[in-house]
């Protein structure tokens, strides 16, 4: 399928540099005293246990609730302002003037979304009105820094290292790193867009159908060719990643596009 420079790419672009930078300075802030704990509670040269339940015991006594919240407060504006800018650019992409009462909604819809992502990101969910645990977040910050952490304290503990040399090794690892703050910022800005797109879309009444688009960075096969493959579908269906819309992964730059009702006839 052709690959192009999308409309998402563009607008993720931007914006993913500033949103990277606030991201790194809340890892930098964190990353010291999360592996000053670990490094504590897993007592490292004096192991008594198997290297999993140090390892277990350790990430279970370690709260990264409030490093997430901050990820979030962080970047909490960028999201909303990502969205509010998309909706808008939907509306335009379709032809369809923008009113008052739309404009109200779209508001509306820009909040909700910052506070339901937000949720999201930190493990939780909003259910009537109310933040819960959710068991199945796919994207919460927490559990893949507990992924990242777990690799280094196996590694730690198996091989002896000092409190000094794991400290080391946590702040300039990939649970911290520039890396992650840019995958982060991209991710997180691309769902932004594409959410507040695809409410301008659906706000116009206009669109009936969508198409997957490969971003031109697509360079390795993965479920994006498969929906790109599947060619219009109907707006409110899935494609056969189970996506409704891109991002599919992260650091996705795909995109999607409308089909207009009178493109179908």
């Amino acid at each position: 399928a052709k690959r192009v420079h999308t409309r998402l790419a563009q607008a993720v672009e931007a914006r993913q540099d500033a949103v990277a930078a606030r991201l790194k300075a809340v890892f930098a802030e964190w990353a010291r005293s999360i592996a000053k704990k670990l490094a504590r509670v897993l007592g490292l040269g004096k192991a008594t246990k198997t290297v999993q339940e140090l390892v277990d015991e350790a990430l279970a006594a370690l709260d990264l609730d409030p490093m997430g919240q901050d990820v979030v407060d962080e970047i909490a504006d960028e999201l909303l302002a990502m969205y509010e800018r998309a909706a808008k650019a939907g509306l335009a992409q379709v032809k369809v003037k923008e009113t008052d009462e739309i404009t109200n909604h779209l508001d509306e819809r820009a909040k909700e979304y910052a506070e339901t992502r937000g949720a999201e990101l930190v493990g939780k969910k909003i259910v009537g009105g109310k933040v819960v645990d959710n068991p199945s977040a796919k994207w919460s910050i927490d559990e893949t820094t507990r992924d990242y952490l777990r690799l280094t304290m196996t590694q730690a503990v198996e091989e002896g290292w000092s409190a000094k040399r794991f400290a080391d090794a946590i702040v300039e690892g990939p649970a911290f790193s520039e890396e992650r703050a840019l995958m982060i910022a991209r991710t997180e800005l691309a769902f932004a867009h594409m959410s507040g797109n695809v409410e301008g879309w659906r706000q116009s009444g206009e669109v009936a159908g969508k198409r997957w688009i490969l971003g031109d960075l697509h360079d390795e096969p993965d479920e994006c060719d498969e929906n790109a493959d599947a060619g219009v579908i109907d707006f409110e269906d899935d494609f056969p990643s189970g996506d409704a819309f891109a991002p599919a992964h992260p650091n996705c730059v795909c995109d999607v596009v409308p089909v207009l009702s009178s493109e179908e006839k």
